[in-house]
């Protein structure tokens, strides 16, 4: 592959055994519908004890300190210019409530029917219109939580984690882990969040339930609905519980 095919700021080869993940949601709890599905793909992720990146749409977006140390909005701005996000052009329901008939059938209905549910404008941001939830690995929108169900379902989800399959949807080939590049459709895989950022806690990663973690990514999800803020929570690596950047 040409390394001249993948952006500045982007690693050719993601360097780690597993794909990275990173997961768009949104924690606005007056958008009942995207907070609700944004759940259900970080409980997923964390069942599958998946390591992710939790990039908040409404973490900063209203910010205009230059201290403030999250890039969410950042990292949200930059992809959509990329061309990496899958975005809608409609406008969304506010009020729209979850789903009582969560059957594949259901759920393939409803998102053909209504797709302009599962967007929302980021405020204050050009970042407008996106897909909530929205799983990009190792660079590559895949969807919302339903795609992400539905890979679960038909047995692609471990395969694509483990860089044994491509996850472009309309691909879905064999690949071996060290591969910059899909075989067959020539998809470039990427490493979306800096190193940099992750050290200095620019970001919210989520570890999964292996040796290496410091307690159950289900705890953060608990102290989500409790309203505790996930600064505390031991696995939400996060810029410093006592404020600013500390490396």
């Amino acid at each position: 592959m040409n390394s001249s095919a993948v952006p500045d700021g982007h690693s050719e080869a993601p360097p780690a055994e597993r794909a990275e993940v990173v997961l768009i949601i949104t924690s606005l709890g007056s958008i009942r519908r995207q907070c609700w599905r944004s759940r259900k793909a970080q409980h997923l992720l964390d069942c599958k004890q998946a390591d992710y990146t939790l990039i908040d749409v409404n973490r900063d977006g209203t910010q205009s300190d230059a201290s403030w140390p999250y890039k969410d909005s950042a990292y949200v701005r930059q992809w959509r210019r990329e061309g990496l996000l899958m975005e809608d052009t409609h406008s969304i329901a506010p009020s729209d409530s979850p789903p009582q008939d969560d059957s594949p059938a259901t759920a393939a209905a409803a998102s053909a029917a209504n797709g302009a549910a599962d967007a929302i404008t980021i405020p204050t941001t050009s970042a407008e219109q996106i897909l909530i939830p929205q799983v990009l690995l190792d660079g590559v929108s895949i969807g919302d939580d339903r795609v992400l169900q539905d890979l679960e379902d038909d047995g692609y989800l471990d395969k694509i984690l483990d860089r044994l399959m491509c996850p472009s949807p309309s691909c879905r080939a064999d690949r071996f882990p060290d591969e910059p590049s899909c075989p067959s459709c020539r998809t470039p895989f990427r490493q979306l969040i800096s190193h940099d950022d992750i050290d200095r806690c620019r970001v919210q990663q989520v570890l999964g339930w292996s040796d290496k973690t410091h307690g159950s990514s289900l705890a953060m999800l608990l102290e989500a609905a409790l309203g505790e803020s996930p600064r505390n929570s031991p696995t939400a690596r996060r810029s410093g519980a006592g404020g600013g950047e500390g490396g």
